[in-house]
């Protein structure tokens, strides 16, 4: 009786362990991803700062 408690106290943690791995990984997707689309939207207002510096002035520096 007591190897069985054992034995399933182990395959209890395993299995804990088992779902804590998958869940940061799947944390870190989330973040990378996060961090991706942060930098698509800086450099799309970088280049939208850019066309309206371009059309107000007609200087040549923000094409």
């Amino acid at each position: 009786m007591m190897v069985a408690a054992i034995v399933l106290a182990a395959a209890v943690s395993l299995l804990a362990i088992v779902h804590s791995e998958q869940t940061r990984a799947s944390t870190a997707r989330s973040l990378a991803v996060l961090l991706a689309l942060e930098e698509i939207s800086s450099l799309l207002k970088d280049a939208e700062t850019n066309q309206r510096g371009y059309l107000l002035s007609d200087a040549p520096q923000y094409r």
